[in-house]
């Protein structure tokens, strides 16, 4: 299927968003562990969960939602993923527990799943073969920039404005990528590839990473 070059710019453009967010929140997060500590006086055996709670959830979920967005449609799953980290960034501004925090890191984790899963193959669907690398090249530099610049802005600002209002500053890159990719891009990407969701496959995948 041919997509006009506002369409895929706006994929493009959405996507690097994506690629951009997820390791600028969990690099940030990372210096601010200290604060979370001292905050909810919790020692740093238990600070591990708040990472531990981010990879397990973006691995448990990335292979279940790589068939779930060939039922629903790239789009909305990458939409739903944006949603979901949203979400996350919230609970986590307004956690009263430690537990909160533990548990709002897995729900970013999981909208990470999804944007991860479709991203790549968003991008190769959009764009001509002869400018593939080159785009898939712009992601990657932005995936980069947030693991690079998070330490940088985390560090600057955690002291200023606290590690709460950290989980605050992805949101309106969220925002915008969700803006960009439904108002630039009306249709959905290969949304009839259909087929039943192997809900025991996923099951297995899901135990098999537990243990």
């Amino acid at each position: 299927m041919e997509y006009s070059e506002k369409e895929a710019r706006a994929v493009v453009l959405a996507c690097c968003l994506s690629g951009f967010i997820p390791p600028l929140l969990s690099t940030m997060m990372n210096l601010s562990l200290v604060n979370i500590g001292e905050d909810f006086d919790i020692g740093s055996h238990d600070l591990a969960y708040v990472n531990s709670a981010f990879l397990l959830t973006s691995v448990l979920f990335m292979v279940p939602f790589s068939k779930l967005a060939d039922i629903v449609g790239k789009k909305r799953l990458f939409v739903i993923g944006l949603m979901i980290t949203v979400i996350g960034c919230f609970v986590g501004c307004l956690a009263p527990d430690f537990w909160f925090v533990v548990v709002a890191r897995g729900i970013i984790g999981i909208g990470s799943a999804a944007l991860a899963t479709v991203s790549i193959s968003m991008i190769t669907d959009v764009t001509p073969v002869g400018k593939r690398g080159t785009i898939l090249g712009y992601n990657t530099m932005c995936v980069y920039m947030g693991l690079s610049l998070g330490p940088v802005i985390g560090g600057a600002l955690n002291d200023l404005i606290g590690w709460r209002l950290l989980f605050l500053l992805t949101v309106p890159l969220a925002i915008a990528a969700t803006t960009i990719i439904t108002r630039g891009f009306k249709g959905e990407i290969r949304p009839d590839a259909g087929g039943m969701f192997d809900t025991r496959g996923s099951m297995i995948y899901g135990v098999a990473i537990l243990l």
